[in-house]
């Protein structure tokens, strides 16, 4: 585990949606709840995603979703994953993820986590969601639609504090990857 552990839940498949092509490109939406604890708070979280098989047999998405807490508050989550398919139809992704929160749980905006979700062939689903809490972390993905996810970080960047300038150099070279930071605890 990288860090401090952020929400962790399990729950249930609720659909499964065909989508138009985009290209000769299936896309296939899924949705989902599940129960869980947000920073110690007891929770539920409610997301939908889409998903495509790559021609090497991975399967990318990008999702977004809400996770309100059983004192009524409200944190908006966005994410991009990797990840492949198992027996039975089973899929397990990885990814990292980006928070909007209220004002009571703000310190969720101001890091960026790292994701482990599966459905199993039943359709149940397990989901964690973590933040770094001692370094800094990059992850890259290149910005086009159907293979966006890159594990190949040059390794002076995975664990270098303070490489801002760098990211923010190779993005304005338009190197086709956007560097995200795992920033430490700031809380």
């Amino acid at each position: 585990m990288l860090g401090e552990l952020i929400y962790e839940g399990r729950g249930k498949r609720t659909a499964r949606t065909v989508l138009p092509l985009e290209g000769n490109q299936a896309r296939i939406q899924v949705s989902f709840e599940d129960t869980g604890k947000l920073v110690g708070i007891d929770a539920n979280f409610i997301g939908t995603y889409w998903a495509a098989i790559r021609s090497d047999g991975s399967v990318y998405g990008e999702g977004q979703g809400m996770i309100a807490t059983r004192e009524g508050d409200a944190v908006t989550v966005r994410g991009i994953g990797s990840g492949r398919l198992r027996e039975g139809g089973a899929v397990s992704y990885r990814g990292c993820i980006i928070y909007h929160a209220p004002q009571k749980l703000a310190r969720l905006n101001t890091v960026a986590g790292v994701f482990e979700f599966e459905i199993d062939a039943q359709g149940n689903t397990s989901m964690t969601l973590i933040c770094q809490t001692d370094g800094c972390f990059f992850v890259a993905f290149q910005v086009s639609q159907f293979y966006p996810f890159t594990s190949r970080v040059p390794p002076k960047r995975r664990q270098i504090r303070g490489c801002e300038e760098d990211a923010s150099r190779d993005h304005r070279r338009g190197s086709g990857h956007v560097w995200l930071q795992l920033l430490p605890n700031l809380w």
